[in-house]
């Protein structure tokens, strides 16, 4: 009903002609009026049950009382009971809906409730009846951001900001929207003015802390961090923020306590990976059962890529004094084998398989550490002359097994790196033999039997070993049958049944796809969780808030292309993270793709089709894409331009491409260990590989000795990814920017830990510097283990790019 039909109905029949009993005669004014100071005295001393109960003794009185219908609602609002609160001032709304203070209130509940789009619409509403309501027009900008509706969030800021110019509030959250948008200068001016107007605000010292951060002004960003914990000392957001700054100075131990800190008040997806990136790189010479449990978690939930974690857990394992006695007797042996006895002693193996963090390591990730790696290795060889001994393998207790079952879990992850000696390589083979035989006639088999032949050689290549999935096992080796039987097999039905997108012709493309056939790239057992899922623009403006970005939004979803997509962890993360996407996951080998089928299907996405195919005939497949991804990739080819182009072609205008090189300077140590292994005349077999690496850390050579550093030193097809590659190019930064140019490809950043970007800014402390890549040459010719992984960076096809296909 609009007013004029509302005047017209008050005129034919009063309140009653709107549904509502006809107002209390004149007589009762004064009460109504009485009452009503009551409610408003007792509602202003917070003592809501009796502001409540007059309220409804008023509107027992005259339910059109518009004033205490919207009262009741605010009051059940601040209850809680927004549902609740909705009705009641929408009754106020329909008597009257003129008041913009309604509008605000109603709004409030909806928010409360989680709908945005009713609440934005009567804050409109009462923006419009009150063009100065300067808390309406800052509540509707705050809306619209979380929308995405930057600019017009930014306008309701600045209305905001024109009825009440003081409003520090409506100064913050201008900041917020600028600061998403990139415009950290005038973001930081922003939280400054507001501060000025509110010192005691700790969420604007945050969000000032968060963009001088991006701005690379750590101690600035340091000390507004610590401003909001010193207003409030349970800030877990700040926690968090103080941390991160912290770690791109380098200062990973005093990130440490916040991130605990952090952990205590609110564990978020966030936090952990923060833990995980805080501890990745440590070697601890003491430390708390706190941090020892919290890194368990962290492998077995998980908070991160486990392989991030085998630093740390190792040198925590390795704290053990009985673990550590067996480290020096195996060490000290070496190469020798010690038996059982003389390498565990009276307590050694009962440690070991005791140890849930060394138990959760196994299973998880590569052991990236030379002593503990010869301590496995030596344990196996003891385990294994106790297997192939019936008397004392039926002693063996559950610990044993359940150590044995996690050593084979390890020894699959690193795809059977350690060293064997001929001796030993025949006596796993005589037990592999007699374990298969047993299962083929339907034998019993001693469950430590199975685990040990596991350690030497996965179970899906024995004889019979399938009649396994039909017996009931210890929980240790079910674990075990689902990674090297059940995991297997299902790899084995998708690779049938993956289409062939294109031909592989290429000589030098086949041969990768036969080394990736055998040894799938890169193997890995757990994902880190789903990150917090954001649109694509919103990704790169806050990982790159210094370089311009054309909004890249489309009302369908976006088209992302991963060309080279190995074992798909890299291609899962980006499904997973980035919202309204499709993903097309290509790849050379059937083998990794199977793998990245089973565990895509294992997180339930939808969302990424996967196929084999050839970069250099991608061309050919008539479609096109808003986002390209091909990291590691490129350098693989005969022609690394040629692919490139070809990716190009398939980039839409102003669509993004990450791409990942080896750098010339930062692989020094590589360049080194290939020319030993090619002057040594080892081949390119698992056995060789396995030959080399030990002859590698025997030496002597400090350039050598580089590799022990190496996490891709660790696992068969890492190291032979690294190491023994059949194709490898290097690259320099100008190399690059010679090719950006000639693709029309205008570079955005780097992928690159905080310490290193803290130290280019302070080297280059020029805004402009960050996309300079004749600067970021100079910088790495300063300090070459700064791209010693890959040099990783965003690009933006020009509106304008030439064509490039061909």
């Amino acid at each position: 009903m609009n007013r004029q039909e509302r005047r017209a109905a008050q005129k034919a029949g009063g309140a009653a002609a709107l549904g509502v009993p006809a107002a209390a005669p004149s007589g009762s004014a004064a009460m109504l009026a009485e009452l009503g100071v009551e409610v408003h005295r007792h509602h202003l001393s917070g003592r809501l049950d009796e502001a409540e109960s007059l309220c409804r003794r008023i509107l027992t009185i005259d339910q059109g009382q518009v004033t205490t219908w919207h009262r009741l609602g605010i009051i059940a609002h601040q209850r809680q009971r927004h549902e609740e609160a909705v009705e009641l001032i929408g009754k106020a709304i329909a008597l009257n809906g003129r008041e913009a203070s309604a509008h605000f209130n109603i709004a409030l509940a909806y928010v409360a409730l989680g709908r945005q789009e009713a609440a934005a619409t009567h804050y409109a509403r009462a923006a419009a009846l009150k063009p100065d309501y300067a808390e309406a027009h800052m509540n509707l900008g705050i809306i619209l951001k979380g929308e995405g509706k930057l600019d017009e969030a930014l306008s309701r800021y600045r209305q905001a900001l024109a009825a009440r110019p003081d409003y520090a509030e409506a100064h913050s959250n201008h900041g917020v929207a600028l600061a998403v948008l990139g415009r950290l200068d005038e973001a930081v001016a922003c939280y400054l003015r507001a501060l000025s107007l509110k010192p005691q605000a700790s969420d604007t010292h945050n969000n000032l802390g968060v963009a001088l951060k991006q701005q690379g002004r750590l101690d600035e960003a340091v000390a507004h961090f610590g401003e909001a914990l010193a207003l409030k000392p349970d800030y877990a957001e700040a926690h968090v923020n103080l941390a991160s700054a912290l770690l791109a100075k380098a200062d990973p131990f005093e990130a440490l306590r916040h991130v605990l800190a952090a952990l205590a008040l609110n564990e978020t997806v966030e936090t952990k990976a923060l833990f995980v990136r805080c501890v990745s790189n440590m070697r601890l010479a003491s430390a708390s059962d706190e941090i020892r449990q919290l890194i368990v978690r962290a492998l077995v939930e998980p908070w991160e890529r486990p392989r991030l974690l085998s630093t740390i857990g190792a040198s925590l394992v390795k704290l053990d004094p009985v673990i550590a006695d067996c480290l020096k007797r195996s060490c000290e042996a070496w190469p020798a084998r010690l038996g059982a006895s003389e390498l565990f002693g009276e307590q050694g193996l009962a440690a070991l398989s005791s140890d849930a963090l060394l138990l959760a390591l196994l299973a998880a990730a590569p052991i990236c550490d030379i002593e503990l790696e010869r301590l496995l290795t030596a344990a196996r060889f003891a385990l294994l002359e106790i297997a192939v001994d019936a008397t004392a393998c039926a002693a063996a207790d559950s610990g044993t097994l359940d150590f044995a079952s996690a050593l084979a879990q390890q020894c699959w992850v690193n795809e059977y790196v350690f060293d064997a000696t001929d001796d030993e390589l025949r006596l796993g083979q005589l037990l592999r033999q007699a374990v298969g035989e047993d299962l083929e006639h339907g034998y019993a088999v001693p469950p430590l039997a199975v685990a040990v032949a596991a350690s030497y050689a996965p179970l899906h290549k024995f004889a019979g070993a399938a009649v396994l999935l039909e017996r009931t096992v210890p929980a240790c080796l079910d674990a075990l049958l689902t990674q090297q039987l059940r995991e297997p097999m299902e790899e084995c039905s998708y690779a049938q049944a993956m289409p062939r997108l294109t031909g592989v012709e290429d000589g030098v493309s086949l041969l990768v796809q036969q080394q990736y056939e055998e040894n799938p790239y890169p193997r890995w057992v757990r994902a880190a969780p789903a990150p917090r899922v954001v649109r694509v623009t919103d990704f790169m403006r806050q990982s790159y808030p210094l370089r311009p970005l054309d909004a890249f939004a489309k009302p369908d979803a976006l088209d992302i292309l991963v060309a080279g997509c190995g074992t798909g962890q890299h291609s899962i993360e980006s499904a997973r993270r980035f919202a309204g996407t499709r993903l097309l996951a290509v790849d050379l080998s059937l083998a990794s793709l199977s793998y990245a089928q089973r565990k895509t299907r294992e997180f339930g996405l939808t969302n990424i089709d996967y196929a084999q195919a050839d970069i250099l005939k991608l061309g050919g497949i008539g479609r096109s894409f808003d986002i390209i991804e091909s990291s590691g990739v490129l350098h693989h080819l005969a022609d690394p331009m040629a692919g490139w182009r070809v990716l190009v072609s398939l980039l839409r205008p102003g669509g993004l491409m990450r791409l990942g090189f080896y750098s010339e300077i930062a692989r020094g140590s590589i360049v080194a260990a290939r020319g030993f292994i090619a002057d040594r005349g080892y081949g390119r077999s698992a056995h060789d590989i396995r030959r080399c690496r030990q002859e590698l850390i025997a030496s002597t050579d400090p350039v050598l000795f580089e590799l022990r550093r190496m996490r891709d030193f660790y696992t068969t097809s890492d190291c032979r990814d690294l190491l023994f590659h059949v194709q490898e190019h290097r690259l320099t930064l100008p190399m690059i920017k010679a090719a950006l140019a000639e693709l029309g490809l205008d570079f955005l950043g780097f992928e690159i830990e905080e310490a290193s970007l803290a130290r280019f800014r302070a080297r280059f402390p020029e805004k402009e510097a960050l996309g300079d890549l004749d600067l970021w040459h100079v910088f790495e010719t300063e300090n070459p283990d700064t791209f010693a992984a890959m040099y990783q960076f965003w690009t933006q096809k020009s509106e304008a790019a030439p064509s490039v296909a061909g």
